[in-house]
């Protein structure tokens, strides 16, 4: 009875661990089959120089983007099984800087199409339909907008060089802006100076005779 019993803990010990090990495999195919594809500043240029692309640029702390993230995974598998050659793909903004300046990203998230070196981006209600919509659409000519070359070491140096020559300025003026009003003290101060003396001057004198 009691090798009977310690068999059946080790089969019931066994089930556990195949349980458990089928659900970490469902859980990584559930990561592995999702169509979004995740770019950076070193895949992004190579990836859109080839047919169409919906880029959304997030970052990782905004609401708005973690709402997006089940929308877009839902217009990207639609899309794959549809047979659409667009392909989905997001940027995170906050780990490359560059390309999200250099994209103009100003507000997250912001979904761009981008092909054959033109871009367009998306301003209509983040839904499902719109998004599948603007996903095969062709770029409007009245939309296109050239994609912004590839960031190279002489851009990044103009931009620094911009950066300083900005600060300079900036310096600059708050330093006339500063000699102006010690300027205006000193002036006030010599003024209130002046008057005590000419004060000071035009005082009687005592008659002595008194």
């Amino acid at each position: 009875e009691v090798r009977s019993c310690s068999m059946k803990a080790h089969f019931l010990g066994l089930v556990v661990v195949l349980l458990a090990c089928g659900t970490l495999c469902v859980a990584d195919d559930s990561v592995a089959v999702s169509d979004v594809i995740e770019l950076d500043e070193s895949t992004i240029d190579s990836s859109i120089a080839e047919g169409e692309w919906v880029v959304q640029f997030v970052a990782p702390w905004c609401g708005h983007c973690m709402n997006l993230h089940p929308v877009m995974e839902q217009v990207a598998s639609r899309l794959v099984s549809e047979g659409s050659d667009v392909k989905i793909a997001k940027l995170d903004c906050i780990a490359n800087k560059d390309t999200g300046k250099r994209f103009g990203i100003r507000s997250y998230p912001t979904i761009i199409k981008m092909k054959k070196g033109l871009m367009w981006n998306f301003e209509k209600e983040r839904e499902e339909d719109n998004l599948v919509e603007f996903a095969k659409l062709d770029i409007p000519d009245s939309e296109k907008r050239p994609t912004p070359p590839p960031v190279t070491f002489m851009t990044k140096l103009v931009d620094t060089y911009e950066v300083i020559m900005n600060d300079y300025m900036k310096l600059r003026k708050a330093a006339v802006f500063l000699v102006m009003g010690v300027g205006a003290l000193g002036g006030f101060f010599i003024g209130l100076l002046g008057g005590a003396l000419c004060c000071v001057r035009k005082a009687p004198r005592k008659d002595k005779r008194n």
